[in-house]
């Protein structure tokens, strides 16, 4: 078996020597060694797949092959007229709409990348040449236009919106459900945030964040009915053990659990320990003015309404 291994290894290997060694002449051939070349040969690729769409401009594969090869190396604009050119020739094609507005987010072009958002989500997108269910793929965009809803309008409302409908798609997008909590917090919606952080945790207890994010809430939330210092001890808990006590955030948040269950002085060993380990000057201030409230006997409220950390 692995006398078999070493012997298809060996024929791939020559292979590809035989295609860059090979003197091309048609767009075919430039096109096939450029898409062969090693990832240390991407401008020599680059210069082959130029040379085969020169020889042939309808070569789509070269023109597909050369745009995902710009981006990779940066060159998003000019990325985003090959996919462009692409999409003349294969009008409404799924990964090229997809793949365009993601160039044009990489270039601060918010509106024309969701633009090509839209028009995957109303308008006639083709999504034969994608190979999995037409609802992963809408479920991907909106899960990234609400992404750019988030990071260009903040339209808070509106991302969640997409991401909800993203989930209805696709369920299993943990990523999503963890920033559709985190929105409905900013949103003041805290029966909807404790409802995402309930499901996500029934289908992955071990998320990464997800313990902590949600004793937070737990711990600190300005609505009672959503507060629960023994939970959220639970769940801080588990994540400072999951990273070996070495994340000072993580220690904070649970000394904030401490707190709201009362046992402060825990809490203010727990926060002590936080700030003896933190090295960021970022949680200084903030770690200091927890443990103040601490030794005040206070629990701690943070409201995500109000753009001030506490």
């Amino acid at each position: 078996m692995q006398a078999l291994k070493v012997t298809v290894a060996c024929l791939v290997c020559l292979t590809s020597v035989a295609l860059a060694d090979k003197e091309p002449v048609t767009a075919t051939d430039f096109y096939e060694r450029g898409t062969h070349r090693p990832d240390s040969e991407k401008e020599l690729a680059l210069a082959d797949l130029n040379k085969a769409i020169e020889l042939d401009p309808k070569m789509d594969g070269a023109i597909w092959s050369r745009a995902s090869l710009l981006s990779s190396l940066g060159k998003h604009a000019e990325a985003i007229a090959d996919y462009s050119h692409y999409l003349k020739q294969r009008p409404g094609d799924y990964p090229a709409l997809f793949n365009r507005a993601g160039e044009y987010r990489a270039v601060k072009r918010y509106e024309e990348s969701i633009a090509d958002y839209d028009d995957i989500l109303d308008g006639d997108a083709d999504f034969s040449r994608y190979g999995s269910p037409k609802n992963h793929a809408l479920a991907r965009t909106r899960h990234y236009r609400g992404n750019i809803l988030l990071e260009w309008t903040k339209d808070y409302a509106a991302a969640a919106e997409d991401y909800s409908k993203a989930l209805e798609l696709e369920p299993q997008i943990t990523e999503v459900r963890m920033q559709l909590a985190e929105l409905h917090r900013k949103l003041g919606q805290f029966d909807k945030s404790d409802a995402d952080y309930r499901e996500q945790f029934e289908i992955n207890p071990e998320e990464t964040g997800l313990p902590s994010a949600w004793a937070w809430q737990l711990a600190t939330c300005p609505d009672e009915r959503f507060r629960n210092g023994e939970k959220a001890i639970e769940l801080a808990r588990k994540d400072c053990e999951k990273s070996n006590w070495n994340i000072p955030a993580i220690m904070s948040t649970l000394a904030a659990a401490y707190a709201e269950a009362g046992r402060f002085d825990d809490a203010i060993k727990m926060q002590t320990r936080a700030i003896e380990e933190n090295k960021l000057d970022y949680w200084k201030p903030i770690f200091a003015k927890r443990l103040k409230s601490f030794e005040q006997s206070q629990p701690l409220r943070h409201d995500p309404r109000v753009k001030k950390a506490s």
